[in-house]
């Protein structure tokens, strides 16, 4: 399922009482997450905005579509969330029994098998961030599906996972050692699939995670 896209309306008193709701309104993910609405809200159009023609008032992940399924009181959020979920998605978060409800982080794994690549140790960095030097770009994939990272939670998101993503993620170590040493501490599950580059042409890894 897609994530929705902007939630319009026309309907500047209503769109008021929306922005005064959001900015009072936090909901929190299983794994800690807290999302705040009015993060994804756009509070600027004026009344004589409207007249003119609908105007987008947020644009939401996935994530804060569920919640608003389930918490939001205002009519015009609902509509939008029944044009963009079919009726069984719908019902299915509404009645608990969504794959977001039934979610459960798998087993973690504890080997790291490299089945192919290399990785040189040397002095040359993909780039900075905050004066840390990044030699290696991580990209994970977990049941064919590319997995993202959050820095709160110091971990990869799986995808019927509530939560938001920040990033695929880097690693600061300059050796191959460095590198499981931290993917240990992210606490990948089983079955995770870890793909990096390097500096270099032919500077690739591929690690299966056991």
């Amino acid at each position: 399922m897609a994530a929705i896209d902007k939630t319009y309306t026309s309907d500047y008193n209503e769109y008021q009482k929306f922005l005064n709701w959001a900015k009072e309104t936090t909901f929190t993910c299983p794994n800690g997450l807290k999302l705040y609405v009015y993060d994804y809200v756009y509070d600027y159009w004026t009344e004589e905005d409207m007249k003119e023609t609908p105007r987008p008032v947020m644009n939401s992940p996935q994530t804060l579509d569920y919640f608003l399924i389930k918490y939001c009181p205002f009519e015009f959020v609902k509509e939008r969330m029944r044009e963009v979920y079919d009726d069984e998605f719908v019902n299915s978060v509404l009645n608990g029994t969504s794959e977001y409800d039934t979610f459960k982080y798998p087993e973690i794994g504890t080997k790291f098998t490299i089945v192919r690549g290399r990785h040189m140790k040397h002095k040359d960095y993909l780039w900075k961030f905050r004066k840390r030097k990044i030699y290696f770009d991580i990209n994970v994939e977990y049941k064919e599906e590319h997995i993202w990272f959050n820095c709160k939670l110091k971990r990869f998101l799986l995808p019927d996972e509530l939560g938001e993503i920040d990033t695929s993620w880097a690693e600061c170590g300059r050796t191959v050692k460095s590198l499981i040493r931290h993917l240990r501490k992210v606490k990948l599950p089983k079955g995770s699939i870890i793909k990096t580059t390097g500096r270099y042409i032919g500077e690739d890894l591929l690690i299966l995670v056991k």
